[in-house]
């Protein structure tokens, strides 16, 4: 039987930005030919374009569809042709396998105690105490520190993963890498726009997922989330003899330790630091992210 197109008689949907014509298609359980059928038809009929706008995408849902063998006449979809004016940006569609990656780089803060320079200004006449970095230290000794924007990134992956792919992982799986960081490098690619984002081992810290409903095409949408901070080479704090040796990875915890001591300048004792802890949390640990199904890296 061959296939068919008909548009519907509550069809032309309009408004300032949008255009939607809507048809049925009968004839075919496939819904690859039902789309290129109507495409096929709105190039025939000159309906690449429509109410000064041009058409953006093609979209096919199933109504009835009878995959047994002779009853290709019964099988209905729905088409649906949007427009929009020539510059309007494009839905990008997808398809199964398909990697989309969304990247939020505003940012985060977080909470420092020890600076990287200091100018003292002491009241006039007088002598004030060096704290050696040491940020919003009171007479009681507290160091209050302050909260700064910090480089950080948030990122969404979404795939589209055929149900019958045997590397598709369990929930449970995935629920156990919930909050671990990378072990290696570790790199996410949009299979759209071929953009990546490279990791080195510690900076990518995956949050969770979350499971959309199965598509028309069969395929079901998993959307990931992560997000990142850079690690910190070997360095020293200044106006200390502090050393933080190996540097420190993007989700490990920095922390210092003070202890009061002779200020020979200012005559009195002054909370300074006196060493440096960088912790790894159990919470944070390395694993070896490419088990998610999305990334690349060391094997699983």
């Amino acid at each position: 039987m061959a296939i068919t197109v008909e548009e519907k008689r509550e069809s032309r949907i309009c408004d300032l930005d949008r255009a939607e014509l809507h048809f049925f298609v009968r004839g075919t359980p496939e819904g690859s030919d039902a789309r290129a059928e109507l495409l096929a038809w709105l190039v025939a009929e000159g309906l690449t374009g429509y109410d000064g706008k041009v058409l953006k995408s093609v979209r096919i849902e199933p109504i009835h569809v009878d995959t047994t063998a002779g009853n290709e006449e019964t099988c209905v979809w729905e088409g649906v042709a949007d427009y929009a004016p020539s510059g309007a940006s494009e839905k990008i569609e997808t398809e199964i396998g398909d990697v989309i990656l969304s990247v939020d780089t505003t940012g985060g803060t977080i909470h420092v105690q020890q600076s990287e320079g200091t100018v003292i200004c002491p009241r006039a006449g007088e002598l004030a105490s060096d704290f050696l970095g040491a940020i919003g230290v009171h007479a009681d000794g507290t160091i209050e520190g302050v909260d700064v924007p910090s480089p950080a990134m948030r990122l969404s992956v979404t795939k589209i993963w055929d149900p019958a792919d045997p590397l598709l992982p369990g929930i449970g799986a995935i629920f156990a890498l919930g909050g671990k960081t990378n072990d290696g490098p570790y790199t996410l690619t949009d299979t759209k726009t071929g953009r990546s984002m490279a990791f080195a081992a510690g900076e990518c810290r995956f949050l969770g997922h979350r499971e959309g409903g199965r598509r028309a095409d069969g395929g079901l949408e998993i959307n990931y989330e992560f997000d990142a901070q850079p690690n910190r080479a070997e360095w020293t704090i200044p106006g200390t003899t502090i050393k933080i040796t190996g540097g420190k990875k993007g989700w490990q915890y920095l922390w210092f330790y003070y202890r009061d001591e002779a200020d020979d300048v200012a005559k009195m004792l002054v909370p300074r630091a006196w060493a440096a802890y960088v912790e790894t949390l159990r919470e944070h640990e390395e694993k070896t992210l490419t088990a998610l199904g999305v990334g690349t890296g060391p094997p699983p």
